[in-house]
């Protein structure tokens, strides 16, 4: 059986639509996934299911959520193997010691050809570095995330995509959860 993570948009930041994760892993079980778990309040799930088709995933969970919660929640989804190939994805892994909580992945709704990053005239900060990959935007933030203007509005408006972005230690969290006993 297939292991997926999903992220959600937009759920428990800043106040913005509060979901118990005990509700949230009841969501899921209503639509038959397994061995669900969460990380953190911000809506990263990690779970089993039988269904090998990622359209039809994020179509029963977001509907699902919209029954349950009553607001629209967008939802991104990944297979554990793909988390799995993060580190060796990421070219910011290279950066000074101590610089690991200056790593940040957007997460895309769809992957990117080549170039679209260039022609979407992508304003950075002072040192600030970026790299899109597929459907993943690596982000090195020496001046962190809350200073950046290279946030998830700007990645949805510039790229015509859903966006959400997980700090790289919440990422290695979920590869870990995703990969223990499974």
């Amino acid at each position: 059986m297939p292991t997926y993570i999903t992220l959600l948009r937009g759920i428990n930041v800043g106040g913005k639509n509060p979901i118990k994760m005990a509700n949230l892993v009841a969501a899921f079980a209503a639509v038959g996934y397994k061995s669900i778990e969460t990380h953190v309040q911000s809506g990263n799930v990690v779970f089993d299911g039988e269904e090998k088709d990622a359209a039809k995933i994020v179509s029963e969970i977001e509907a699902k959520l919209r029954r349950s919660f009553g607001t629209e929640i967008r939802v991104l989804l990944r297979t554990a193997l793909e988390f799995a190939k993060m580190p060796g994805k990421n070219p910011f892994l290279d950066k000074p010691a101590g610089s690991l909580e200056t790593l940040y992945v957007t997460f895309l709704s769809t992957s990117l050809e080549k170039g679209i990053a260039e022609s979407a005239d992508l304003p950075k900060g002072r040192g600030e570095e970026f790299r899109i990959i597929g459907g993943e935007v690596f982000l090195y933030l020496p001046n962190g995330y809350g200073r950046t203007k290279l946030n998830n509005t700007l990645f949805e408006k510039k790229l015509g995509c859903v966006a959400t972005t997980r700090n790289w230690k919440t990422v290695m969290a979920l590869v870990n959860l995703a990969s223990r006993n499974r």
